[in-house]
């Protein structure tokens, strides 16, 4: 998959800090365990660290063109085209000629060919650098979803440039430092980000679906692909069975890979209908993992009503897949916080990160690529709040009150001071504005539409990034076949009505029509089931005792916490958040981690 970094100087008579990049690319060798690598000229020093999957002997970067006498351009890029065979074709008959096997080349060839403009055509899951010196242009991209990251901060004479936060931050120009727009997003918005806020002072993220040129002094930044609505004009079995087509096609381009494949298995829908495709032609037998915890501590939520291991154990059956079910204890939770909260580079979603960073911990020993079933639930109207939008007219995300930061455990003083309440209406209403509009559709499937776009670009992108970086510390590559952009075009533009049932109790109807006869009945029908979480009692009273010892001490964001009302839920004086005790503090205990680790200076 890849790290990509680099920092490019703007002015003066300076070069480039090559030591500094090193630096760079070491913080983020976690990405790339294959080989490292770095090009310079007199302005920029392009760093790469390489997880080989496609043309191993080939494909090493940066990856440098030479088109003319001190002329070139260089190319740094994590992921993978899935377009690449037939792009390299077209660009052959043009004129191209190629030396490797690569999708990186076709990445460098299709910029010569077509510049900045290229990106359009490209289909998969991508985030790159490219200098140009004839221009002396730097060009950053990422792909339509945001499944890859890119982060860069513009400095007063130069250009840092990351797949990770640390990455800059490793290069020594630029320390953490959180002011009144990152404490916002911290205690506003988290664990969702606005798009392209990297809530460090003087960073940003590259959009999804945006290319950012730098040129000179100037920063400009383009929005390449965007969801644009369009009349559905079939009916719900020929969208069913236009869904099965696509998705067989994606997963069909997906499951090409020159090193072992595997996939991860929950029991649910989503995932099952990934793995049967890959499975339909293939002949070797496969690899799947799931994680659990002991099963007698499992407690039915609304947003989990069953356990999964049974389903788990029926679908690898059907499968015939070689499996492994990491059970995972409070001891294990407790040992990988440290690396969790590190490789997101922010506060981190407490157990839920630390489960998955171990899952893919076990996967790495017998795989590199794996297909997993992020999106389903954006695309397809699997979340409680998608049905509700049948009727309801939002003035708030949907998921705001239940998931974000609990007012409750922030200084009053504090929120009033920043604005907090005023700030998040704000975003919402930016997110609604964003969401373009279909004339003459009726209220119901306008309002869906909206759901499903704040799904998309706002509730998505967290999960992506978790996917990412608890995958990528542990040198897996992970594919997501239902954010194909293709896909997600034509399903965002199917109505309501062939997503949800009548009674709103049935979600993703969609999906399930388009995979009858795939996969076992028992599955296809499921409800909806939450990523696990732990239930313990045990890792209840670790995380009790860890934030009795942490409110005791001084660390940044503490004085912009309620820490009476805290300690109150800690004694058992007052309620937790919507019940749920581990949830909230397994999250503020990330919080409390992430700054006790980064250390960031608070303005």
């Amino acid at each position: 998959m890849c790290g990509v970094c680099g920092e490019l100087v703007l002015q003066g008579l300076q070069r480039p800090d090559e030591r500094a990049v090193g630096r760079m690319v070491d913080a983020i060798a976690c990405r790339g365990p294959d080989g490292q690598g770095m090009w310079h000229d007199e302005s920029i020093a392009l760093a790469h660290s390489r997880l080989a999957i496609v043309d191993r002997p080939g494909g090493y970067q940066p990856m440098v063109v030479s088109t003319g006498t001190d002329a070139n351009v260089a190319l740094s890029y994590g992921g993978e085209i899935f377009n690449h065979k037939e792009l390299r074709g077209e660009l052959a008959l043009l004129g191209q000629r190629f030396e490797t096997a690569t999708d990186s080349e076709v990445v460098l060839r299709a910029y010569l060919q077509w510049g900045k403009d290229f990106v359009s055509r490209l289909r998969g899951m991508f985030a790159f650098a490219i200098w140009d010196s004839r221009t002396r242009h730097l060009l950053l991209a990422r792909d339509p979803l945001g499944i890859k990251p890119l982060f860069y901060a513009v400095l007063e004479d130069r250009v840092l440039f990351s797949s990770e936060p640390k990455g800059i931050f490793a290069h020594g120009y630029l320390r953490p430092e959180i002011d009144s727009s990152g404490m916002l997003e911290l205690l506003g918005t988290w664990p969702y980000r606005s798009p392209g806020v990297a809530v460090y002072r003087r960073m940003h993220e590259v959009r999804p679906g945006e290319r950012v040129l730098v040129a000179g002094g100037d920063i400009v930044r383009t929005r390449y692909w965007r969801l644009e609505p369009a009349d559905h004009r079939q009916n719900s079995f020929e969208s069913a069975a236009r869904v099965r087509e696509i998705l067989s096609e994606i997963v069909s381009m997906q499951k090409i890979s020159e090193m072992p494949l595997s996939f991860l298995i929950s029991g649910g829908l989503d995932s099952a209908a990934i793995a049967a495709l890959a499975l339909q032609d293939a002949d070797d037998v496969m690899r799947s993992f799931s994680i659990s915890y002991d099963s007698q501590s499992f407690v039915p939520t609304a947003m989990r009503p069953s356990d999964d291991s049974p389903y788990v154990r029926q679908m690898t059956s059907f499968l015939r897949s070689q499996h492994s079910d990491l059970e995972l204890r409070t001891s294990d939770i407790v040992a990988a916080e440290d690396d969790a909260t590190r490789a997101r580079d922010y506060p981190d979603l407490g157990d839920l990160d630390c489960s998955m960073l171990l899952l893919f911990n076990r996967v790495s020993t017998d795989s590199v690529v794996c297909l997993s079933g992020e999106g389903a639930d954006e695309l397809f109207g699997g979340y409680p709040w998608y049905a509700s939008a049948r009727s309801a007219v939002r003035s708030e995300f949907p998921w705001q009150r239940s998931l974000t930061f609990p007012r409750a455990f922030i200084d009053p003083a504090v929120a009033a001071d920043l604005g907090i309440d005023d700030y998040v209406r704000e975003c919402y209403l930016n997110a609604a504005a964003e969401c373009p509009i279909l004339e003459q559709e009726d209220s119901r499937n306008a309002s869906a539409r909206l759901a499903s776009y704040l799904d998309l670009t706002r509730f998505l992108p967290v999960l992506l990034e978790r996917k990412d970086r608890m995958s990528m510390a542990n040198g897996v590559e992970v594919r997501v076949p239902y954010c194909d952009h293709h896909l997600v075009e034509y399903v965002w533009n199917v109505p309501v009505d062939f997503k949800v049932s009548d009674d709103q109790r049935v979600r993703k109807v969609l999906l399930r029509e388009a995979l009858a006869g795939l996969i076992p009945e028992d599955i296809r029908s499921r409800p909806k089931s939450a990523y696990p979480s732990s239930s313990s009692p045990t890792y209840e009273k670790y995380l009790r005792e860890s934030l009795l010892d942490a409110l005791s001490e001084d660390w940044p964001m503490r004085e912009a916490l309620n820490v009476s009302h805290i300690r109150a839920v800690l004694s058992g004086r007052e309620a937790p958040p919507h019940g749920r005790f581990a949830v909230w503090m397994g999250r503020l205990w990330s919080l409390y981690r992430w700054a006790a680790m980064y250390r960031p200076s608070v303005s």
